[in-house]
């Protein structure tokens, strides 16, 4: 049943998925990035901080909004300098809050910049890559990579693995669903370069999809202690056959900020 409820979930992302990211207006798909971004960090929350104050959790809400509308604009520096004036507000509400809660002044403010850093930042910075030439062609490879290779992993872990790898971590994952995974990524990676003729050296794109290939399983890994050391199972119930929202886009947050410097630079 969780397999079938896996794969139903997968045919109606994949079609919406399509339309917004190829053919949909891009404000539409800047409003999904958002509202990603806003579910993953209330997943976070939850996970980290459960009593972290509205004010802070609500500042990240807001960051994320603005990082995506300037960097729809290609205001890129100004965004940061709002990441900074956040982490100021943030510190100023602890200070004139009550002072029994003062001693909770780093641990909120360190949750909500971690929290922005690691899932705001990279889904914002998918917007940057749209607005490269061809960018939603190569959001679209680099989904193809992420998503097959996490697939593969799945289920060759399931069909074969025999030998763990990280137990401490995550003991259902396996040498063998691991390296299943990576292959898949690389071959999923540059069959769909080519079928879209978006790089001339299939060697760069194999390269880069195994890097990318790497990255989303240090992800899953890096999500998978956040929940162990929580002894939480999912991040959330948000998608049949998944769990949360987080636990989808665990690898895909790792990936975006190597594939952006492969993009652009």
């Amino acid at each position: 049943m969780a397999h079938l409820k896996r794969w139903l979930t997968a045919l109606i992302a994949i079609p919406i998925l399509i339309y917004l990211i190829g053919f949909g207006p891009r404000w539409l798909f800047y409003l999904l990035l958002f509202v990603a971004s806003c579910i993953c960090l209330h997943e976070f929350f939850l996970l980290t901080s459960p009593k972290l104050p509205r004010i802070p959790r609500a500042l990240a809400f807001v960051l994320c909004f603005f990082f995506l509308a300037l960097f729809s604009q290609g205001s890129i520096l100004l965004a940061f300098g709002i990441l900074c004036f956040t982490v100021m507000i943030c510190l100023s509400f602890y200070l004139f809050s009550d002072p029994g809660c003062r001693k909770e002044v780093i641990e909120g403010t360190a949750t909500v910049a971690l929290g922005f850093l690691y899932i705001g930042l990279p889904l914002s910075l998918l917007v940057l890559v749209d607005r490269a030439p061809r960018g939603n062609e190569w959001i679209f490879f680099l989904l193809t990579v992420i998503f097959l290779g996490d697939t593969a992993a799945f289920y060759c872990g399931r069909l074969l693995g025999k030998h763990k790898l990280y137990v401490m971590v995550s003991p259902g994952k396996t040498w063998e669903g691991a390296v299943g995974g990576f292959a898949s990524s690389v071959l999923g990676g540059v069959f769909f370069s080519q079928i879209f003729s978006l790089h001339d050296s299939a060697w760069a794109i194999a390269m880069v999809s195994g890097v990318l290939a790497i990255a989303g399983q240090v992800g899953d890994l890096a999500e998978s202690m956040i929940k162990r050391n929580y002894g939480v199972k999912d991040s959330g119930k948000i998608l049949p056959g998944h769990g949360g929202f987080l636990d989808r886009v665990d690898a895909l947050l790792f990936a975006i900020p190597v594939f952006y410097a492969f993009v652009i630079w």
